[in-house]
């Protein structure tokens, strides 16, 4: 079976609002790689100059297209898998060029990483496809996959073996605004783009802060932290005494709770600044609270709904890592205000020793 799509069949072309609109809210989707890939796919199907410039990120001088070629783009096409058992792997973006001269299928990652196929001796997501999509009758003439992460490969393309670059988003971004800014993008789609590069440098990739900026953050910040943290300690009765945590891109407090149970119970509370590794995607500047049981976030199975409800919603950060976590943006962040929601929050999950809290926790 190809999976060449002709990107002349008007009645198969993305749409933006309709398709953005038609991605499902579910824990276990990764919305930003969805949204991110459909409006890449739109921007590719409809405008040439975004899909010459995106096909010579991923393949250079292979990309090569004739300029009354049309180029276009669809989202999460089938590859099927061979043998008894069936099913189908399902890359995130596909670019094809008229006349089957060329398509170009790419993983898109925002915090996830590669899946890793056991039943494929252990080979990454990218290799898999290579590997099934043996081609044939009907398939272009030139086949490549490639990648879209945060991070780029010195990788380069190598079409014979079915290799396209491993581009990152901050690449894209760049190519994007370096379009916008010489007036090359046609006027239906400038905006869109101008807004995709934008969200991109906002939410899916931002420039981390300089080391000075970095420490000035931290040294503006840090007696908002610690005021915080002594509140919550006069708030919660039988707090322990807190140990200091520090990176290279954070500082905060592990503050030991009185457990309803045997178990230990910790308050995470530390300082992140907006893109930066521990911060999520698109926050500002922002105090990040998260209960957990030990070190490395973790809580029993049955208390994360119960801790999501209080409204520590589980969410992945900067650098991939999933935790129950509150954030507060520092800019109007208030000390005593603050101190006593996070104290009621955690009131509300039930993993507090009953009578620790007083009645100021309610304020």
């Amino acid at each position: 079976m190809t999976l060449y799509h002709d990107p002349e069949i008007e009645d198969v072309r993305p749409t933006l609002v309709g398709d953005l609109l038609g991605i499902p809210a579910r824990d276990k989707n990764h919305q930003l790689e969805n949204q991110t890939t459909t409006v890449l796919a739109w921007l590719i199907d409809r405008s040439p100059t975004i899909a010459r410039s995106v096909l010579g990120l991923f393949l250079g001088d292979h990309a090569h297209v004739d300029p009354g070629l049309a180029i276009g783009a669809r989202t999460q096409i089938s590859l099927m898998k061979p043998g008894p058992e069936g099913g189908a792997l399902y890359p995130d973006l596909s670019v094809c060029v008229a006349d089957r001269k060329l398509q170009l299928l790419v993983e898109v990652k925002v915090g996830a990483t590669h899946a890793v196929y056991e039943k494929y001796g252990g080979k990454l997501q990218p290799q898999v496809y290579r590997d099934l999509w043996q081609g044939g009758p009907g398939d272009a003439h030139l086949r490549a996959v490639g990648t879209l992460t945060r991070d780029k490969s010195d990788t380069e393309p190598d079409p014979e073996r079915r290799i396209a670059r491993d581009v990152s988003w901050r690449c894209l971004s760049e190519e994007l605004s370096t379009l916008i800014a010489n007036g090359e993008i046609e006027d239906e789609c400038r905006l869109v783009a101008a807004s995709f590069a934008a969200a991109i440098d906002e939410r899916i990739a931002p420039a981390p802060p300089s080391a000075d900026k970095q420490r000035e953050f931290l040294e503006q910040y840090e007696p908002t932290l610690d005021g915080v943290k002594e509140e919550i300690e006069r708030l919660i009765r039988g707090t322990g005494a807190a140990k200091t945590i520090r990176g290279k891109e954070y500082f905060g407090w592990r503050v030991p709770l009185p457990s309803a149970t045997d178990a230990p119970l910790f308050l995470r509370l530390y300082l992140s600044q907006h893109g930066t590794r521990l911060n999520l995607p698109g926050e500002p500047d922002s105090l990040v609270v998260a209960p957990e049981r030990d070190p490395n976030g973790n809580l029993e199975p049955d208390e994360h709904e119960r801790v999501k409800a209080a409204g520590f919603p589980r969410a992945k950060d900067m650098a991939g890592f999933g935790l129950h976590r509150r954030l507060w943006a520092l800019d109007r962040l208030d000390v005593g205000t603050t101190a006593a929601e996070i104290t009621a929050m955690l009131e509300k999950t039930g993993l507090l020793l009953e009578g620790t809290i007083g009645s100021t926790s309610a304020a």
